[in-house]
Order: C-alpha cells, then structure tokens, then sequence
C-alpha cells in the first residue's frame, strides 16, 4: 500500500506545480484527510502552508494522527477560519499580497463553496460574479504557487453528481478529481486525464489499495 498525500498525487496525475487542483466529493469521502495530508507533507519539509478552513475541518487531533512530530511542523501550517461569505470576499481581496509577503508553498482551501453556497440561494448573480472573482485571483496565485481546493456536491434530476457552481468552476479548474465512497473509495481524476484508483482511510490517512 502507498500512502497518498501531496506527492502521491502528484504522481497520479504527472504533476500540478502551477495548477488550480479541485477535489470534490460527498460527505466523508477523504477530502479533508487529503488536504491535511498534503498540508503535513509540505510542513514536514520546512515549507509554509496557507490552509483557509470555512468548515471548521482543521483538526489538531487529527493531524496528529496523521503526524507524530506534529507539534514540531504546526509553525509552519497558517490556518485562517473563513466564518462568511463577506470575510471570505475581503480575504480573497488581500491574498495575493498575503502569499507574496509570506513566502507560502501550496495554497488550500476547504471548501471553496461552504459559504458560496448559501450565498446563491439570496442572490445568485452577487454570489457568481463574486466566486469567478475569487477564481481570477487563485488563477494568478496558481502561477507561482499550487492551489488545492475541496468543493462539495448535489445531484441533478438525473440523479448526477455534479459539483457546486457548475462548469463555471470546472472551468477555472486544471485538475478535477471526485472522491467517491459506495462500497469501495475511489478517487477518479477527471481533468485534465481519466484515471482512478482504489484507496482507504486509516489513523494514518488515505492508503492506496
């Protein structure tokens, strides 16, 4: 079994330095345990994390889980709690100055449409023309750092799994991967190439099987 965390998937999809990375998924799919994974791995080496968390899904027990020198590498993990829409739109406006100031190595967000989401259903123009903003700047910061974002998902009458914002998301997106859990988990990468695997979750984190 191979653990599968920043490097792993780097491996899986042949590389994603300067890309915008969306993976979404249902709920307890291993979206989280993946970007914490990633997030320990780069922290591990010495080099700054921005994790932007409009969940409440950082969780120090877990990461010490995932991490037995935790308290060692934390310094190098800047976790920002996104509580609205509002303070993630300010956020947004001042990341780019953020990321250049502070010399960070990977960007992730979970979940890039938490308050979106809600945001929608009041005003749906107000909340896309914001989103494809937020999107602009993370396109920009992608070209010197990665960009690691989870995204949730609904079904359409069809009965689809589609993620939310719809191809105006997919579209700013270079890599797309969906996370499913139906007996076995799969990860199935869907831009910019098909491909999937079989993985599971331990106290250690996602394994490839």
């Amino acid at each position: 079994m191979i653990k599968t965390g920043f490097r792993a998937l780097d491996k899986q999809i042949k590389g994603y330095r300067h890309n915008i990375n969306m993976i979404y998924g249902g709920g307890a799919t291993g979206k989280t345990t993946l970007c914490l994974m990633c997030a320990l791995e780069l922290a591990k080496k010495g080099k700054k994390v921005l994790f932007l968390d409009s969940e409440g899904s950082f969780s120090v027990e877990r990461a010490k889980q995932l991490c037995n020198n935790f308290g060692d590498v934390a310094k190098n993990i800047i976790v920002i709690k996104v509580k609205n829409f509002d303070q993630q739109k300010d956020l947004f406006s001042k990341l780019n100055k953020l990321i250049i100031g502070s010399n960070f190595s990977v960007v992730i967000m979970d979940t890039i449409s938490m308050h979106y989401r809600k945001e929608v259903k009041e005003d749906h123009y107000k909340a896309n023309r914001e989103i494809d903003r937020e999107f602009y700047i993370l396109k920009g910061i992608a070209k010197k750092v990665p960009v690691l974002i989870t995204n949730q998902i609904y079904h359409d009458l069809d009965g689809n799994v589609k993620s939310v914002g719809g191809e105006m998301l997919r579209n700013w997106c270079d890599y797309l991967i969906e996370l499913k859990k139906n007996g076995n988990r799969k990860l199935i990468i869907k831009k910019p190439i098909e491909k999937e695997f079989n993985f599971d979750i331990l106290n250690i984190g996602l394994v490839e099987v």
